[in-house]
């Protein structure tokens, strides 16, 4: 039976991010991961293309992304528009009904052919000028003496900040004219009303990148009530454990919290792998594993004192028995295709892959790869330690890949192969902060 094509969309700000607005170095690595491998994602966020993309270093697949909460679907890569949605010239009468209230938003438009975000300084709430002095300095921003100015060009997306006396009465007159999210941010607790044209949603937007990737499915992800409708629109929609009550009860499932990177691990058990750790009764399904596992490098190396294919059964029950020694068994596809074991006696002592296999039928799907990531998230992300054929170039840009360096030198096994050493130390993570929009 043909697999059905299944599109995955994720909300950005508490759900694919963290709470402290970024993205875990572990969901970089399973999108990156699992986008390589063929897999359809993209995040939804009411951010624009220049604070997603900073908030989400580190995440270079090739994925389209739906900013300004549906208004664009632009390529992560290039930057370049897929789809577009403006206001008409009935936003003109929405601007005027507003400087009426004293309300003076950001407007946000294409202004001889550059994106621009537009304020008057001197007319601008208290909290809009706390969320316009994050973006000092950003090429979009167009300060004016003018409301006049606060019309021009292309416009595309209306941000009010300000009391909710003042903002709740537009929400309820215009929410049935034209896209409206009405919310308190969640980092800063101000209130927030966004504008948009009736037809930029991340609702319209999924439906959209649906069409155009040719899905047959959209699976979400979400934290907050705007997401609802976003929920109603896919197949399946899944919120996070710190989500608001209201979306759990449209939801499909509840999944782990954004700390917990609940949505990289949903996808990893979904389109990815598990691992399972074995139970010593499983020793024997161990070796035959490992044999048929290392077959092929014991015929071309001939290594027989020191490949992993030709060991014993009390060999493996001696490693099994070893301190921090633990043997997990890599699921996907509803099987067992390889083992990892990881020696972690949780001291200064680096942590240790020794072995890790795949099975022959299941090898060039990125299991391997998966099983190192999956590995990392349980024991830690550095201060690891492996060791590997030098004349298996795969194995070598598969581990130099994950972050690992070359340590000492070569060991010369037999006239066939060399034995080289990887370490995986610890490096400074930057953090990047980024306000919405």
């Amino acid at each position: 039976m043909e697999r059905l094509k299944e599109l995955f969309v994720s909300d950005l700000d508490g759900t694919l991010l963290r709470s402290d607005e970024t993205l875990s170095p572990y969901s970089c690595d399973v999108i990156n991961l699992l986008t390589d491998k063929g897999m359809l994602f993209a995040y939804a966020t009411a951010r624009s293309l220049v604070t997603a993309r900073k908030v989400t270093s580190g995440l270079d697949a090739k994925i389209p992304l739906i900013i300004y909460n549906g208004a664009f679907i632009v390529d992560n890569k290039s930057g370049e528009i897929l789809k577009s949605n403006y206001f008409g010239s009935d936003v003109y009468a929405l601007l005027d009904r507003l400087f009426e209230e004293d309300i003076f938003p950001i407007v946000y438009a294409h202004i001889d052919g550059k994106e621009k975000f537009s304020y008057v300084p001197s007319l601008a709430s208290s909290g809009q000028k706390a969320f316009t002095d994050t973006r000092r300095g950003d090429v979009r921003e167009n300060r004016t003496d003018s409301v006049r100015d606060l019309k021009k060009g292309d416009i595309f997306y209306i941000t009010l900040i300000d009391e909710p006396e003042k903002l709740e009465p537009l929400y309820e007159e215009y929410k049935g004219i034209y896209h409206c999210v009405y919310q308190r941010d969640i980092y800063t607790g101000d209130q927030w009303l966004e504008i948009m044209p009736r037809e930029a949603s991340k609702a319209n937007a999924a439906k959209q990148l649906k069409s155009m990737l040719d899905c047959d499915r959209v699976i979400a992800y979400g934290d907050g009530r705007n997401d609802i409708d976003l929920f109603e629109a896919s197949d399946e929609g899944y919120a996070v454990a710190n989500a608001h009550e209201d979306l759990k009860k449209a939801a499909t499932g509840i999944i782990r919290s954004n700390d917990e990177d609940g949505v990289a691990r949903h996808l990893m058990e979904r389109k990815g792998i598990t691992l399972r750790q074995a139970a010593k009764n499983e020793i024997g399904k161990i070796l035959k594993m490992q044999a048929a596992g290392f077959a092929d490098l014991l015929k071309k190396y001939q290594d027989y004192d020191t490949s992993p294919a030709a060991d014993s059964i009390d060999r493996i029950k001696a490693r099994f028995e070893m301190p921090g020694s633990i043997y997990y068994f890599i699921e996907a596809e509803g099987e067992d295709v390889g083992v990892i074991r990881i020696i972690d006696t949780k001291d200064e002592n680096p942590k240790r892959i020794s072995p890790l296999w795949i099975l022959p039928e299941y090898r060039g799907r990125g299991y391997a790869q998966m099983a190192m990531i999956e590995a990392e998230r349980l024991h830690g992300r550095y201060n690891w330690s492996l060791d590997t054929i030098l004349q298996e170039k795969g194995n070598l840009y598969l581990y130099e890949k994950m972050g690992y360096k070359r340590s000492g030198n070569a060991q010369k096994i037999n006239d066939r192969m060399d034995i080289v050493f990887y370490t995986k130390d610890q490096c400074e993570e930057g953090k990047t902060h980024g306000a919405r929009i």
